[in-house]
């Protein structure tokens, strides 16, 4: 009677589950029910899982799904064919759910599934993100592989793990090379040493151990690696003369790369040649070869825009302009309308990918609150329907009923254990993710410092030529006055983006600290009978106030440095005052002749006006020009208007 109860008791919590929907993703279907009861199944194991993967991967096949799966191998290999297809997140989406409801049989299965997820989120670019799972994986996982071709795939992906990591150890770096090569020359693996030899000569240059860069890279220039690699083979030749240049051996480094172009071309190859053909230009640039640079760096101009590489064709226009600004090279403007026109495309690109990035990062806190979501569905579904369970069999047999009340207080307990713990792991994830939130909003920061950095560096360009041009010395003294003007105005946006980029603070600059630094570099030496006193707070504004605010006050400053006729020495008053919610700045000189009842419509129209009330329209500000209330000064202006 006892066993009877128990298995319609069984047979009703069974369909309870059933008739259950969990939130999955729509695209995907996981049958939870299916992976309940084949909990402990296995028809391939972990190496013969991941061996079918490798030799489909190796003939660029996405991995097939075998027909005699349990449904945890089904996923296993579906979230491959996910990665296969550029779709991580959905792949993430099913190995999160794996994971979290611990439907994986051994130990090497769970190091598989958090090494697939980091391998998802390093392919999409979140280093930090890849690297809490990537440290759930390595090196234990390379205990649970049995080839050695794919031990050294694995401990190949575990030294660039490593290495994007943020607090790499060059040690197990090292350590690591030297194991991979090892094992490809003791099972003649030609290919995948030529591959390791030249990934280990690259980290080790980078780090400045250049003789051991120097070994490897010279080791796959024997003629016997061309076969296998001759890509890699052609390579090696142009990489080992960046190392020559490193250490200042500038005598063959044009021949290593002469090298590295001729055997690419013999290999009917265009990979990296754009980089080929920069660093050529580079040497030569360095050795004053400065037409055979222009041609080189036009080469790698040519080939990064056919892959669309804007930063190789950014940073070679920046180093052609160098060049001809000092052949004074005619053809130096439409040089520079070229390089703004890609450095445009390279930034438009890097906030695509920003944006990308972003977008990317939230459907992955998505897929990961789903797959906690749904963990704790299960889980309490799954309490449900056991105390109802043991609630039927009380009602049946008062005896059995008192069993199972004992039983079910002591599994209670234990649940409380294990929910206790899973609480505390989730509260680890949850700083892991804020942790994470916080360094992407570093990255996003330093982006916007990079591009306040390049839109200075452009501007000071744009100041130069004006300098390049007044030093030819053929204008008369009202189009050089033009050009000066001009220059002052760049000057002045010029100097926000500085400021912006060297704060701290990347939404707001210090306007009275910004105010000084122009003042000075506008007076420099010409003006040492002019004195200018500032009677402004600590007060900070966003770049969209300051920079007309800062055009304002240029035209105010070269208007009294250009007409106010003092008696002795001209001096300047800067004042700030608070009115209500809004800034008032007020700015008079000591010029004498002024009007006593001078207004703003009896100022000539000049172009300095016109932009000053343009510029007061767009901040959509107060102007008022009058006679100076103190006596000892003569023009009188203010400004006030909401500049926060």
């Amino acid at each position: 009677m006892i066993r009877y109860v128990i298995l319609l008791a069984l047979f009703f919590t069974i369909g309870t589950l059933t008739g259950k929907n969990d939130s999955i993703h729509s695209a995907i279907k996981i049958d939870f029910e299916k992976l309940y009861k084949e909990e402990e199944q296995e028809n391939y194991s972990l190496n013969e899982i991941i061996e079918l993967i490798a030799d489909s991967l190796r003939d660029y096949n996405p991995p097939p799904i075998p027909k005699n799966v349990t449904e945890a191998e089904r996923l296993i290999f579906t979230a491959r064919n996910l990665i296969h297809y550029n779709d991580p997140l959905a792949a993430i989406y099913i190995l999160k759910h794996l994971l979290e409801r611990n439907f994986y049989r051994t130990e090497g299965e769970r190091f598989y599934l958090n090494y697939l997820i980091g391998f998802s989120l390093y392919n999409m670019g979140f280093l930090t993100e890849a690297s809490v799972y990537t440290n759930q994986a390595f090196p234990e996982l390379i205990e649970y592989v049995d080839q050695t071709n794919l031990k050294v795939y694995y401990l190949n992906k575990y030294n660039e793990f490593l290495i994007a990591s943020d607090s790499v150890d060059t040690n197990l770096v090292l350590k690591t090379y030297q194991q991979v090569i090892q094992l490809c020359i003791k099972n003649e693996n030609w290919g995948d040493l030529v591959s390791t030899q030249n990934n280990y000569a690259f980290y080790c240059k980078g780090i400045g151990l250049l003789d051991s860069a120097s070994y490897y890279f010279k080791q796959n220039q024997q003629g016997k690696y061309k076969v296998f690699s001759p890509i890699l083979h052609a390579f090696s030749f142009g990489n080992y003369a960046q190392v020559l240049k490193e250490k200042n051996q500038f005598d063959s480094v044009a021949y290593f790369l002469k090298k590295e172009l001729h055997l690419l071309k013999e290999a009917n190859s265009t990979d990296g040649i754009d980089n080929l053909y920069f660093g050529l230009g580079d040497y030569y640039q360095n050795i004053s070869q400065d037409e055979l640079a222009l041609i080189s760096y036009d080469s790698a101009i040519f080939y990064a825009r056919h892959k669309n590489n804007f930063k190789v064709v950014t940073d070679a226009y920046e180093q052609r302009l160098q060049i001809m600004t000092q052949l004074k090279d005619p053809n130096l403007l439409d040089s520079m309308q070229r390089y703004f026109f890609y450095n445009d495309l390279l930034q438009n690109s890097l906030k695509k990918r920003s944006k990308e990035n972003e977008m990317k990062f939230s459907y992955y806190i998505a897929s990961h609150n789903d797959a906690v979501s749904s963990k704790k569905e299960a889980d309490q579904l799954r309490s449900r329907n056991i105390q109802l369970m043991y609630s039927i069999i009380s009602l049946s047999i008062v005896l059995s009923a008192i069993v199972f009340i004992v039983l079910l207080r002591q599994k209670s307990r234990h649940k409380l254990a294990v929910a206790n713990e899973e609480l505390h792991q989730k509260n680890i994830s949850l700083n892991q993710l804020n942790e994470i939130n916080s360094k992407s909003s570093q990255r996003n920061e330093i982006l916007l410092k990079e591009l306040h950095h390049r839109v200075k560096n452009n501007l000071q360009i744009i100041s130069s030529l004006f300098n390049l041009q007044l030093s030819i010395k053929e204008f008369d003294e009202k189009t050089t006055s033009l050009f000066n003007e001009a220059k002052d105005r760049v000057h002045s946006i010029s100097l926000v983006h500085k400021k912006m980029y060297q704060s701290d603070n990347i939404d707001k600059l210090d306007f009275g600290d910004y105010l000084k630094d122009f003042s000075r570099g506008l007076l420099g030496m010409d003006h040492s009978n002019v004195t200018i006193e500032f009677d402004i707070p600590a007060v900070l504004f966003s770049i969209d106030s300051a920079i007309p605010l800062g055009l304002i006050f240029n035209e105010l400053l070269t208007n009294s440095l250009k007409h106010a006729k003092a008696e002795k020495d001209l001096k300047i008053l800067v004042l700030h005052q608070k009115v209500g919610q809004e800034c008032k700045f007020i700015f008079t000189d000591n010029g004498q002749g002024v009007n006593p009842a001078i207004t703003e419509k009896d100022i000539p129209n000049s172009m300095g006006i016109f932009l000053i009330k343009i510029l007061a329209t767009q901040l959509e500000a107060e102007i008022e020009f009058k006679e100076s209330k103190a006596e000892a000064y003569g023009f009188w202006f203010s400004i006030q208007g909401n500049f926060q």
